[in-house]
């Protein structure tokens, strides 16, 4: 069963006169994800949009048989980037995460990062770094070791026989995608040495800056962490806006000014998860005891 959504060639933001290419990969099965996904989505595809970024999402079972196996899709969404000469970063999100920060300078963050083959978070109190929650995850395929990890983790899936994929009816039975990576990494220092660990502050944590990722643990069925990701995600897209515009406002009444992009990404972000009537309390508030509004009045 197989259905592709809707796909875009890689695209590039410029940063110090050299090109960055970054594309968006999520995916997810027609039949309990799907709605999901349409959810999350909303807030990849703005992002990606709003940065010039690419955004590709796949909608079905590439091979498999129970609706889990769709989450080995990324696998071969990254085998295919390598195939078509892409060299850049690939930003995967499974259909339970979403970009939380619309604003937050990607681009600028993995320049810095140009040297490590990936991002990725490990598991709070596992014993390992490598130990890695792979819901949400940053592949550098312009790295060797990048597209090695991909390469691998690929053929770890393949390698398993059909007949035994039959079986694999319940995720996380010894054979999913997150246990395959974790047993490249193990078995591979020079790949493990490559990536650059988060401990959940920027990716793949409720509460996380960047990427947030709602986890089965955290609602009590299916329906429920549906409903509350559509919830959450339609409110940052709807929200972002009129809390720019809020913050924009508060600028010019109180500094007598434009807001500066670091000040307008913050606040917008605030304004937009904890709504206009606490955001603008919040944003007033910080700009008054703020060292440039008292030289201001002063």
């Amino acid at each position: 069963m197989r259905h592709a959504a809707a796909m875009s060639p890689g695209m590039s933001v410029s940063l110090g006169g050299q090109p960055l290419d970054i594309v968006f990969l999520q995916t997810a099965d027609p039949y309990r994800y799907k709605r999901m996904l349409d959810a999350t989505a909303r807030t990849a595809i703005q992002y990606c949009e709003r940065h010039g970024y690419a955004y590709e999402s796949y909608v079905g079972i590439k091979r498999g048989y129970f609706p889990w196996h769709a989450t080995f899709n990324r696998m071969f969404q990254l085998r295919e980037l390598i195939d078509r000469g892409f060299r850049g970063w690939a930003v995967y999100l499974d259909a339970d995460a979403y970009v939380n920060d619309l604003d937050f300078d990607l681009a600028a963050y993995l320049t810095a990062r140009a040297n490590r083959a990936g991002i990725m978070t490990t598991i709070p109190g596992e014993p390992h770094p490598w130990c890695i929650n792979a819901g949400v995850l940053l592949l550098n395929l312009g790295h060797a070791v990048g597209r090695e990890i991909a390469e691998l983790w690929l053929g770890r899936y393949l390698d398993i026989d059909d007949a035994d994929l039959r079986t694999m009816a319940i995720w996380d039975d010894g054979n999913s995608d997150q246990s395959m990576l974790f047993e490249i990494l193990h078995h591979n220092p020079h790949l493990r040495a490559a990536i650059e660990y988060d401990d959940g502050q920027f990716i793949n944590a409720y509460q996380a800056r960047f990427i947030r990722q709602l986890l089965r643990s955290l609602s009590p069925d299916l329906e429920t962490r549906t409903r509350e990701l559509e919830t959450v995600t339609g409110s940052l897209v709807a929200a972002q806006p009129v809390a720019s515009s809020v913050v924009s406002a508060l600028y010019r009444a109180l500094l007598q000014r434009e807001p500066d992009e670091m000040g307008l990404a913050a606040y917008v972000n605030h304004v937009a998860i904890h709504g206009v009537e606490e955001g603008t309390r919040f944003v007033a508030d910080e700009i008054i005891h703020s060292e440039e509004y008292r030289r201001l009045k002063g």
